[in-house]
Order: C-alpha cells, then sequence, then structure tokens
C-alpha cells in the first residue's frame, strides 16, 4: 500500500512539474543556430543563423561562416514547431522552413529543394 501511494505522489509530482520544465514553443528557435544545407549546386554550404524576439516578433540574420558581413532576414514565420526565413542573396528571395526534432535539433529545407539541419549553439561552440 505504501508503494502505491508513494508511486501516486511521484507520478502526479511529474504530471504537475513537466509543463514547467518544457521548453515553450514559442521561444524554441530564439537564439543562435549552425545550419548545414545540402546539395546545393556549389556543395554544402554552412551559416550561422541568429534569432531574437523583438516587439513580440522573431527578427534575425545570418552570416556564413568565415565572413564578418551579416545578412538580415525580411521576415519570419512562426508556427507551433516551426518556423520560416525570408531573406534575399544576391537577386534571389530564399526561404528556409525548419522545424523542431529535439531540444537543441531542427531539420528543414532551403526553397523546398535543399535538405537542412540545424544545432542549437550553446556555450562555448
Amino acid at each position: 500500500m505504501k508503494s502505491k501511494v508513494i508511486t501516486s505522489v511521484c507520478v502526479l509530482f511529474m504530471l504537475i512539474s513537466s509543463p514547467v520544465f518544457a521548453q515553450d514553443s514559442s521561444s524554441f528557435f530564439i537564439g543562435k543556430w549552425k545550419l548545414q544545407i545540402e546539395g546545393t549546386p556549389g556543395g554544402g554550404n554552412e551559416m550561422t543563423i541568429n534569432i531574437a524576439r523583438e516587439d513580440g516578433k522573431l527578427k534575425g540574420y545570418f552570416t556564413n561562416d568565415g565572413q564578418e558581413n551579416r545578412v538580415e532576414f525580411s521576415s519570419i514565420e512562426e508556427k507551433k514547431s516551426s518556423i520560416t526565413i525570408y531573406f534575399t542573396a544576391g537577386d534571389y528571395d530564399v526561404s528556409i522552413d525548419l522545424n523542431r526534432v529535439d531540444a537543441d535539433h531542427a531539420k528543414g529545407s532551403m526553397l523546398g529543394m535543399f535538405d537542412v539541419t540545424g544545432e542549437r549553439i550553446t556555450g562555448n561552440k
């Protein structure tokens, strides 16, 4: 009987506390991410993106590895567990769709053609 009470209390505690520890989906993509884009005509490409929430909207920019100049996103569309990033590169309008995979990873596509994987940059990475 005592073990049933202890088990019930533990289960109740986990049910009550799990929303506290779960990351809010509206803040999941905020921060710095390393994106790997595969299959482009020039080969694979890496970029670092930075996303922040300003005035209730997601905003951000990217830098290509090895370059200092940054490209601002023209907009970011936000859904429950995904975002779509829009920007202009050269004379082309580009979009990147990212879907949440787990706490520190995302997966999607660029222009609906090229595979994109993302990893959150934390600490000293």
